[in-house]
């Protein structure tokens, strides 16, 4: 088998995801988004797991970023694992 997780939300990231939506108000989807971008997913891959469409994606991380201000991918990321 190849050397890629499996997305799930019972990675270690997932207490961090969890606090950190919180603090923020996310919505369950955009905590499911957050969780499989911490876990290294590109849009494309988040969409095919939610089955949703790539533009939702990027809609859900643009409001992700306008609650936590964050403004990429990696600031993003940095600041919930500070939370």
């Amino acid at each position: 088998m190849g050397g890629r997780r499996r997305p799930t939300e019972e990675m270690p990231e997932g207490r961090a995801v969890s606090v950190f939506a919180e603090r923020f108000k996310l919505t369950a989807k955009e905590s499911q988004i957050l969780s499989l971008l911490s876990q290294g997913l590109s849009n494309k891959d988040i969409a095919a797991v939610t089955a949703v469409t790539e533009p939702t994606v990027k809609a859900h991380l643009t409001h992700i970023f306008q609650k936590t201000g964050a403004s990429s991918r990696l600031s993003l990321l940095a600041k919930m694992m500070r939370a």
